[in-house]
Parts: C-alpha cells; sequence; structure tokens
C-alpha cells in the first residue's frame, strides 16, 4: 500500500506575511461594511442589516478556512469574493462619484479603503496560493471560490429586491412614530420656554432648546434630520 504523497517543502512554507495581508485586508473589508450604517443607529434603520449581515458571513467564512493548512479552499474564496466586490463595486460606484460632493472627504476616504482592501485581498490571495503551488484537481476549488460568491451575491439581491418594499414601509412606519415623538417633545420644550420667557415667547431657534440652552431637547444629528 502506497502512502499519499506529501507535499513539497514549496507547498509547505506559506509566507505568513502574505496569508496576513489577506486576513488583515478580509478584517479591514468587514469592518468597512460597518462605517455606513453603525450598530448603534440599526434600531432606527434596520435596513442594512440585511446587507452587512450577509456579507460579513461571507468574510467570516474567508477568516475561518485560513485557519488550517493547506488553506487553498479560504484563499480561493478570499480571490473570488474580493475580485466579485472589486468590480461590482467599481462598476457601481465609479459613474457615480460626480454625485458625490468634493467635501465629502469620509465618504471618498472609505471607498478608497474598500477598493485597497479588495485589491489586497485578491492580490494577495493569488500569490499566495501561487506560493503554496497548483496541484490537479485544483481547477475545481478555484472555479468554486468565483462561482460561490457569484451565487451568494446574486440571491442576496434577489432577497433584498424582493423584501426592499416591505423593508421600507416597515421603516416610514417606525420614522412616523419617532416624528410624531420628537414633535410632541419639541412641543413641551418650546412651551415651557415661553412660560419661562414671556417677554420673547417662542424660541426663535432650535439651539435655544438644545444642550447650549435649555437642555430640554437632543440635539439634531449633523445631517439635521432625524427620523427621516
Amino acid at each position: 500500500m502506497t502512502s499519499p504523497p506529501q507535499p513539497s517543502p514549496k507547498q509547505q512554507a506559506v509566507p505568513s506575511r502574505r496569508l496576513w495581508a489577506v486576513r488583515g485586508a478580509a478584517i479591514v473589508t468587514l469592518l468597512l461594511f460597518y462605517v455606513p450604517s453603525p450598530p448603534w443607529e440599526w434600531l432606527e434603520n434596520p435596513f442594512p442589516l440585511f446587507l452587512i449581515v450577509p456579507l460579513s458571513i461571507l468574510f467570516l467564512a474567508i477568516l475561518w478556512r485560513l485557519r488550517k493548512a493547506p488553506r487553498k479552499d479560504g484563499l480561493a474564496l478570499a480571490m473570488g469574493a474580493g475580485g466579485v466586490l472589486f468590480i461590482g463595486a467599481g462598476l457601481f460606484v465609479l459613474p457615480n462619484l460626480s454625485g458625490l460632493s468634493r467635501f465629502d472627504w469620509g465618504t471618498l476616504l472609505s471607498l478608497g479603503l474598500f477598493f485597497v482592501a479588495e485589491a489586497i485581498l485578491t492580490g494577495g490571495a493569488v500569490l499566495t496560493y501561487r506560493r503554496i503551488g497548483y496541484t490537479r484537481g485544483d481547477w475545481k476549488l478555484l472555479a468554486r471560490g468565483v462561482v460561490d460568491p457569484l451565487a451568494y451575491f446574486t440571491v442576496m439581491a434577489l432577497i433584498i429586491s424582493a423584501s426592499g418594499p416591505l423593508l421600507y414601509e416597515q421603516r416610514l412606519r417606525h420614522n412616523a412614530g419617532e416624528a410624531a415623538a420628537w414633535m410632541k417633545q419639541l412641543h413641551a420644550c418650546a412651551t415651557a420656554y415661553a412660560a419661562g420667557h414671556p417677554a420673547q415667547g417662542f424660541p426663535a431657534r432650535l439651539d435655544l432648546l438644545g444642550p447650549d440652552g435649555t437642555k430640554c431637547l437632543e440635539p439634531l444629528p449633523p445631517s439635521g434630520e432625524k427620523a427621516g
């Protein structure tokens, strides 16, 4: 009975720096998913959950598969997911860059970091895979690394498009309740201000009721919009 072929020294020696570059790019991508809508805003707008959580699962799977040798399945998935996101995001974002404000440095920086992270993820996975060595049958693994993310993103897009109207209606109902509660609080604060300032009456500006004024009203977000 013959023993199975042992991997060559070239296949055994996985460059740790390249491997950590792939892991780091996957972690950065995960963190960037949360930049547009951090978790503390999900109660007000739960829609991003349906985008962030499925994408996070895919990149968590990459990190999980990179735990143990030979790591080829994780590298193949990293190539496919990183490449699909890089190309897909480029086709969607680049034509719309002209609509961004030239002073919106936060969005531009996030987009730049995202494209850099996907380029490092894809390129690092390719170089590391080549360093490990290609063997017979690897084409199936590499094909799945591309097909699986494509199928995953397609199914996710179909689910989001089908549930979009329901989520939008739910968000409108939530915003209506939040807006009504805020207007009720605003009326109470303004009435109290007018009673305390009979010569002036109702406040001329909202900031007179905020932290720099009577502290009766919470400050509005920087966008000036609350509950839609």
